[in-house]
């Protein structure tokens, strides 16, 4: 059995949490954000800039988390089915699937996140929204790697010599 795969994966996780992490970072920014204009009941032209920054640089963290998570998934699923077996392989495609759904969910929500134009109940509730699908996201990015950091302390177990 080839342990190659397995601690390739248990480096990915790593990088993958990290870029987890900054679209966590990118997403307090933004509420940090909205919570100081929403103090003042003023969200002026000046912040509707930065909103907008803030949620350009949000869709560029996403946008390159999901180009490692697709590698990352791919790569998984070219290499583990020999070490995994047919059903469990099978279980970590349809998590690969559920997370892709989520991550174009989100990816929707920050494409059409313009705040131009909005309301403040408008803008608070777009903020919201998206909160949630990035919390959502994230949270299910980090059940399944860590469902896989099981999987994996089970194969180095099970091929220690």
């Amino acid at each position: 059995m080839n342990k190659r795969p397995i601690e390739y994966v248990s480096t990915e996780h790593t990088n993958i949490r990290r870029v987890v992490n900054s679209v966590g970072n990118a997403m307090s920014d933004l509420d940090t954000l909205f919570r100081l204009e929403t103090e003042r009941f003023n969200l002026s032209l000046a912040p509707l800039q930065i909103l907008s920054e803030k949620s350009a640089r949000l869709a560029k963290i996403i946008d390159s988390l999901w180009k490692d998570l697709k590698e990352h998934f791919a790569y998984e699923e070219e290499n583990l089915t020999d070490v995994l077996g047919a059903t469990l392989s099978k279980a970590l495609k349809m998590e690969h699937a559920e997370i892709a759904r989520e991550m174009e969910y989100v990816k929707t929500i920050i494409s059409g996140s313009s705040f131009d134009g909005l309301t403040q109940p408008e803008m608070l509730a777009k903020k919201s929204n998206l909160q949630q699908a990035i919390g959502k996201l994230c949270q299910m990015i980090e059940d399944h790697a860590k469902d896989e950091d099981v999987l994996v302390k089970l194969v180095k177990k099970a091929t220690k010599k």
